[in-house]
């Protein structure tokens, strides 16, 4: 059976396409558009951190993490660091330290525990 049904995941792709600068109707128009993205074989550069923002996104969409929740070990909340990686997947000049900082960003906001506010590792909520 599968995780989540299809209307509720075309629900998150329409919130994504309404609140990301990158993703939109040209290029996440519909479950296949996600397929696609996640199913690039040997993606690498500006195809891998589609993959990981792609999923950042859906983590959101998803109420996995929060519009003005800080990310861990990062300088900011959800929607100023997504902002920053839509910002460099939409930068055709973006080197390739550009798109792989942007991936450590997103790979961050995937791994962040929900409820995890601050780096601070001793436990504190």
């Amino acid at each position: 059976s599968d995780l989540i049904d299809e209307l509720r995941l075309q629900g998150y792709l329409d919130l994504i396409r309404f609140a990301s600068a990158y993703f939109d109707d040209g290029n996440l128009a519909d479950l296949r558009d996600a397929a696609a993205i996640y199913n690039a074989q040997g993606a690498e550069g500006d195809n891998l951190l589609q993959q990981h923002a792609l999923a950042a996104w859906l983590n959101f969409a998803s109420g996995g993490v929060l519009w003005n929740r800080q990310i861990r070990h990062l300088d900011g909340p959800f929607h100023e660091i997504i902002g920053e990686i839509d910002a460099v997947l939409l930068n055709p000049a973006a080197t390739k330290k550009d798109l792989a900082d942007a991936r450590k960003d997103a790979i961050r906001i995937n791994t962040s525990k929900p409820g995890s506010s601050t780096c601070n590792d001793a436990g504190a909520p």
